[in-house]
């Protein structure tokens, strides 16, 4: 079997090894297998890196001659060649790229070596049985770029260096990815690691089931007018100590990504106007737990969300200013905003950007900002698997995440005593 292929179904074994993994046991037993691997784990892509050469110097002599051959005649001779008959070399390594991708996979049956020769004999036929193959290759360079650029690109060279762009990039990042793999595997296994160290778990379930549950739950789970994700989503237990008595706090971790869709007016480079559509992505981390001493109350420093309930002040300025709160009932709100809460909620804000309180109808909590939670990142890989498996048999502490529950800890113990002592 062709290494590649090999290398393909080694990765992908360690890959599933590292998915399936439970514990840190497991974690380390992979590590130890990257070690003592006996087949190959490495990419052998000479053609393949060739062909990224080849791409990325015709990328940028062929913005050089769309200008040069404008004035000069032996510009207009290598442009004719590089960008006029690119009808003919660019199918070949586009369709090479592709049916190489397919061989590795398994789904086609030729080899990339085999692949160019081959390629070329049946485009050399095609350009000689069928002349209107250059028209319709053009033709469909305009339409790409018409398309793919809504309008801003109608011009057919402009088009052809578009399409020759995004080629390059994606197989520049594509043989990155395959070179770096031992990278991108060693911060998988190290975020597992992690969250395992701090008793959490991802929750194994769909997304979008996760999120329709947290959207019926939270105003925070609305937020934008696009595209929503939840890329990431986990539960945990976390242990305190209130007064001698060890208490266990059952939570949930996310990372909430929504998308705002805006129009803004730029140039249309005919001394006018244009609207244009912008999508621009935002990130929320935060967690999830049980707050039976509070309903319906948001306290919003992030200002983007569409809470219910009447507004309420504090008799803080400074709190005011940072936060919009509202809640169905301003007595409630008041019992719960005591000045220590105030305090603490002040002190958290000074360590995250733009952070949020919700409690629902249910009195379940959901504290976010837009800090990321989980930042921690490992000093060493699997490209030195011996050093790699001494950090991961090490204890990983998650700051931010122990400080966001220091905060809920707060909150339930400011509340919880605050019940006991009225009742």
């Amino acid at each position: 079997m062709h290494q590649n292929r090999l290398v393909t179904e080694n990765i992908a074994k360690l890959r599933q090894d590292v998915k399936a993994a439970t514990t840190q046991d497991h974690l380390l037993a992979v590590i130890k297998d990257v070690e003592q691997h006996v087949g190959p784990l490495d990419y052998k892509d000479p053609i393949m890196h060739g062909l990224k050469w080849f791409l990325i110097a015709a990328n940028v002599l062929g913005f050089l001659f769309i200008f040069l051959r404008l004035g000069y005649e032996w510009a207009d001779f290598v442009a004719i060649y590089l960008i006029d008959w690119s009808s003919v070399w660019l199918p070949i390594v586009s369709l090479a790229l592709l049916f190489n991708y397919g061989y590795e996979k398994g789904w086609y049956p030729i080899a990339l070596k085999f692949n160019l020769p081959l390629l070329a004999g049946v485009m050399a036929s095609v350009v000689f049985f069928f002349p209107v193959w250059n028209e319709g290759y053009w033709a469909f360079m305009y339409g790409f770029g018409y398309v793919l650029s809504m309008g801003d690109i109608d011009e057919r060279q402009f088009s052809f260096m578009l399409w020759l762009t995004i080629t390059s990039c994606a197989v520049w990042f594509w043989l990155d990815s395959r070179a770096n793999w031992r990278k991108h595997l060693s911060e998988r296994i190290f975020y597992l690691d992690a969250l395992f160290d701090n008793q959490l778990k991802e929750i194994d379930e769909d997304p979008a089931v996760s999120l329709a549950y947290l959207q019926d739950q939270f105003k925070e789970f609305h937020l934008g007018n696009g595209a929503r994700d939840l890329l990431s989503f986990c539960e945990g237990e976390h242990q305190w100590q209130d007064q001698g008595k060890e208490q266990n706090l059952h939570y949930y971790l996310f990372n909430f990504e929504f998308t705002e869709k805006k129009t803004k007016m730029v140039s249309d480079g005919k001394g006018g106007y244009k609207s244009k559509n912008e999508d621009v992505i935002h990130n929320r981390y935060g967690i999830i737990l049980d707050f039976p001493y509070q309903s319906e109350l948001s306290i919003d420093g992030y200002k983007k969300g569409k809470y219910e309930g009447e507004e309420y002040e504090t008799e803080s300025n400074a709190f005011n200013k940072l936060f919009d709160t509202k809640s169905i009932d301003p007595i409630s709100a008041a019992l719960f905003l005591k000045p220590a809460v105030i305090a603490s909620i002040m002190q958290f804000e000074k360590k995250c950007i733009s952070p949020t309180i919700e409690v629902n109808r249910h009195g379940r909590i959901c504290i976010s900002s837009s800090s990321k939670l989980i930042v921690e990142k490992p000093k060493q890989s699997l490209l030195n698997p011996a050093t790699f498996y001494k950090e991961i048999a090490k204890n990983t502490e998650l700051v931010r995440v122990k400080r966001i529950l220091g905060f809920a800890t707060d909150l339930v113990r400011y509340n919880d005593n605050n019940f006991k002592s009225d009742s």
